[in-house]
C-alpha cells in the first residue's frame, strides 16, 4: 500500500515502454520474457527506493 500512486503511474509509463520495445524491436517470446522481468524488476527496484527515501527523511524530522 506504501508508494501505491508512484509505483503505479511508473508502471503505466513502463507498459509504454516495453510495448514500444516489442513493437520497435522484437516481439519474440524473449524478449516478452525480458520486457516483463525487466519490469517487475524496475517497479520492485522503484518501489525499494521510495520507501528508502521516507524512512530517511522521517529520521531526518526527529526533534529530540
Amino acid at each position: 500500500v506504501e508508494n501505491s500512486l508512484e509505483v503505479y503511474c511508473a508502471g503505466v509509463l513502463l507498459a509504454l515502454t516495453g510495448h514500444v520495445l516489442l513493437v520497435k524491436v522484437s516481439s519474440g517470446l524473449a524478449m516478452q520474457i525480458a520486457v516483463s522481468a525487466g519490469g517487475v524488476a524496475a517497479l520492485a527496484a522503484f518501489a525499494t527506493l521510495l520507501t528508502r527515501i521516507k524512512i530517511a527523511s522521517r529520521s531526518e524530522l526527529k526533534l529530540f
